[in-house]
């Protein structure tokens, strides 16, 4: 029986500055250097039966790696044996090209032999020529272009055995490639059972957004208040949230209904978390702790780290993941629904927001009139690409309600983190380039958490 991925994904689009002709070449060239390594999902469905990003001991993971650059690949893995499973693999790989009232476009990746089938979707734009990732068109238009072609590429293949875990029931294994300057990564869960690969599989990895200013349901008062993890609340309950915040402003707190009040200050709240260090020797905690840091390596040692607030460094350059643990302090919020504040609804989305200088953190509860029933929240990625070439676009600055969480990596992609079903969330990128997202006609501000 096939399992439901536990990620959901959003794709959103991102308006170039100019699309000329030596552009489209460079961009290509560009995209050529880089190294994409990523899990080969397709393969691993045929292998298990179903996708997965965890994987539990004496299992294999498998990833597929693009490269056509000139330089010598090499492989890493923070723990684990890593070999090259198959070389010169043909993927099969179909996208969409979109040209905005230009002539040139690009695909994502080189064609095998140069060989492309394609098919306009909607106006004809006449026959095109390709040119290694380069489309050139004869006229500027407005369309679509489906292609479809062979890509080669090289399976990459993980194992992992109970000794690199030692004394931990789970770890995080990143696995590096890297080509000249250029590097590609991916990471993947290891449980020491593989049932517990499974259910993490089912039920996704803990993560937050990364940032100074954090606001989320607080799902253990929550649960010691109603006997469970409730997300939904119906109208005269008190939604508890937690509010973390290391900003040197003072935190502003609105709601778009009902009444927001501090329930306590000063509350503890133990933060554990995961630093991947992909042949880097600096890294960031999400919060500043209050005391001292407890940390592990997980597979390779990158020796003594040093802490400083929420920046952490290293000896030296390693491929490896830092295991954290620590204590920050925070509020605990409470916010109240009528029934009055219902308008006569039966469902209604309340909106906080916490706001300190130009940061935001926001979240969303949901409250209703029917039997109340648990929602777990979705681990969200976002994935940027060119409006008019599809390209993924890496270093794009993304902003989550309005809080900076970093910049998407050579895939496109970022962890927006886990978020409530239903829930609606505003956006703002930025890339050297490119216009900046509120500022171009494309509708890539906001997104909505999918409910299913």
């Amino acid at each position: 029986m096939a399992r439901k991925n536990p990620y959901a994904n959003v794709t959103l689009q991102f308006y170039p500055v100019s699309r000329e002709e030596d552009r489209a070449y460079d961009a290509a060239d560009r995209q050529d250097q880089r190294v994409v390594l990523e899990l080969d999902r397709e393969y691993i469905e045929a292998v298990y039966g179903y996708t997965k990003s965890s994987f539990g001991v004496g299992e294999t993971a498998y990833f597929r790696l693009f490269y056509f650059g000139d330089d010598t690949l090499s492989y890493h893995s923070s723990a684990g044996s890593l070999s090259v499973a198959s070389s010169n693999i043909k993927y099969a790989y179909e996208e969409n090209v979109t040209f905005a009232m230009s002539r040139f476009g690009s695909l994502r990746h080189r064609p095998a032999d140069n060989n492309v089938a394609w098919q306009w979707l909607g106006e004809d734009g006449g026959t095109p020529v390709f040119d290694g990732r380069v489309i050139k068109l004869f006229n500027a238009v407005v369309g679509v272009l489906k292609c479809s072609y062979p890509v080669n590429g090289k399976r990459l293949a993980l194992s992992v055995g109970s000794a690199a875990l030692g004394e931990e029931d789970e770890i995080s294994v990143i696995v590096l490639a890297e080509a000249g300057e250029q590097t590609g990564y991916a990471t993947v869960r290891y449980h020491k059972n593989v049932e517990d690969a499974e259910e993490a599989d089912e039920t996704g990895l803990d993560r937050e957004p990364r940032g100074s200013l954090s606001l989320s349901l607080d799902g253990e008062y929550n649960t010691k208040i109603y006997g469970q993890n409730r997300t939904t609340f119906a109208p005269g309950e008190s939604a508890y949230l937690r509010l973390v915040s290391s900003m040197a402003e003072s935190v502003q707190k609105h709601t778009s209904t009902g009444s927001l009040s501090v329930h306590s200050s000063n509350v503890p709240s133990a933060q554990s978390e995961e630093i991947t260090f992909a042949m880097s020797d600096t890294g960031q905690l999400r919060q500043k702790p209050e005391g001292g840091v407890a940390y592990s390596w997980q597979g390779n040692n990158g020796g003594t780290p040093v802490f400083d607030g929420r920046q952490i460094k290293l000896p030296e350059p390693v491929v490896a993941v830092l295991k954290c643990d620590y204590s920050v302090k925070g509020s605990r919020l409470r916010l109240n629904v009528s029934d009055a504040n219902m308008s006569g609804m039966t469902n209604l989305s309340v909106v906080v927001v916490a706001v300190a200088g130009e940061q935001k953190a926001s979240v969303t509860v949901r409250y209703s009139k029917d039997d109340v029933v648990s929602t777990d929240p979705i681990a969200m990625d976002l994935q940027v690409s060119d409006f008019c070439s599809g390209d993924s676009v890496g270093d794009v600055r993304v902003y989550l309600n309005g809080e900076n969480i970093g910049v998407t990596n050579e895939a496109g992609i970022i962890h927006l983190g886990e978020l409530l079903p239903g829930s609606t969330h505003q956006l703002r990128m930025t890339r050297d380039g490119y216009i900046d997202s509120d500022n171009d006609v494309l509708h890539n501000d906001s997104f909505t958490v999918p409910s299913e």
